[in-house]
């Protein structure tokens, strides 16, 4: 249409219009299965979910007018217009001395300034400068209610929102430039606003979408909405080749020196003891801070000294009752084995010698990875 009329340039806005060619994606999408399957699931969420955006708009609206009444107009300043790509209010106290800048001194534009009060408490001369202002604001202000909306959801979004209170609180009145913490009372009302805005109203949103989803799944006995039949019939059969898993058998060695380690391993007071040892020893390493004395050090290092003992001992243990090969096999036997050479190593740099500290201080880090040896013994 437009390249046949010939729309003049008051109506180039039309040719945005052209942009829709891109939703001829969607006829090609919508042969699609799972595309289809997603876009159905997005539209039954988004049903659900319809009324309680039409209150949180509702609560926003309230807001946008309440701030309109309390900022609108109040957050203009005057800047110098060599810096008006990064704009920061001037000082009314070093041009003016006492009382606040106002629209119609910002607005005279081209001004000579050959004193401060800084200066003249100084007695100090000031040559001659131009100083060329503009009364400009940020965008994100209240001037009016589609504005004041924008910027409590840019807020309601938790990005920089405490700068950008903080900035409010500095409103005085129309045509004055904001002076610092002005209008410190205005915070209650953006902190009310958050809490209102972001915490319950958003997150009223998603968890209604979630649920929303988790009916779609239930009246789909339990299949995600987002997958076809074929690939819901392919995740259950790799989720239960999964969860089906081989359980180590070890036999009971022939020596009897390994048959008495064998016993000794496998007897459920000695998984037991070592749990207790690994709760302590994390509840050791707790312990630890910042200028330690020497004898609570010499305690610490000594607990450390014992459980590494214990460690090396149930390692040994299993090694005779195992095998080598065996105890190898399993990746978590693997991860306590390279607990106990680091921590062995820690103890043997700690008590040989004090002229390796960097090398100590990078195996002491590696006590932490003891807690991980709880996860081998949960189920």
């Amino acid at each position: 249409v437009e390249n046949t009329v010939g729309i003049g340039s008051q109506m180039f806005w039309l040719r945005g219009l052209r942009g829709l060619r891109g939703l001829r994606l969607l006829r090609a999408a919508a042969k699609i299965q799972r595309i289809r399957i997603v876009v159905s699931t997005f539209i039954k969420v988004l049903g659900a979910v319809g009324e309680v955006l039409l209150v949180g708009i509702l609560f926003y609206f309230i807001f946008a007018v309440m701030t309109v009444s309390l900022l609108g107009g109040k957050l203009f300043y005057c800047t110098d217009f060599a810096t008006r790509d990064t704009p920061s209010p001037l000082d009314p106290y070093y041009l003016l001395g006492t009382g606040n800048i106002n629209e119609d001194w910002c607005r005279a534009s081209n001004r000579t300034i050959n004193t401060s009060v800084y200066h003249s408490s100084l007695n100090i001369s000031v040559p001659d400068w131009q100083l060329n202002t503009t009364w400009t604001a940020d965008l994100t202000r209240f001037d009016n209610v589609i504005q004041a909306i924008w910027t409590l959801f840019q807020m309601a979004t938790l990005e920089s929102w405490s700068d950008m209170m903080y900035s409010y609180a500095d409103a005085t009145e129309i045509g004055e430039q904001p002076l610092t913490n002005a209008n410190r009372a205005i915070d209650f009302f953006f902190i009310v606003f958050i809490v209102i805005g972001a915490f319950l109203l958003l997150n009223l949103i998603i968890g209604l979408a979630i649920e929303k989803y988790q009916e779609i799944s239930t009246s789909k006995d339990g299949m995600s909405p987002l997958l076809t039949e074929e690939q819901q019939q392919w995740l259950t059969i790799q989720r239960l080749m999964a969860a089906t898993s081989l359980t180590t058998k070890y036999q009971p060695p022939s020596r009897p020196a390994r048959r008495v380690a064998y016993v000794l391993v496998c007897h459920p007071l000695f998984d037991r003891f070592i749990l207790a040892c690994i709760l302590a020893n994390v509840l050791v390493m707790f312990m630890t801070h910042h200028n330690e004395g020497f004898v609570w050090s010499t305690v610490l290092s000594a607990c450390n000294t014992f459980f590494t003992a214990v460690f090396l001992v149930e390692m040994l243990l299993k090694w005779m009752a195992y095998g080598v090969k065996l105890y190898f096999k399993d990746r978590w036997n693997v991860l306590d084995c390279v607990v106990v050479v680091v921590s062995v190593a820690g103890v043997v740099v700690d008590y040989s010698s004090r002229d390796y500290q960097p090398i100590l201080a990078f195996l002491r880090i590696f006590r932490a990875v003891r807690v991980f040896r709880l996860i081998v013994r949960s189920k």
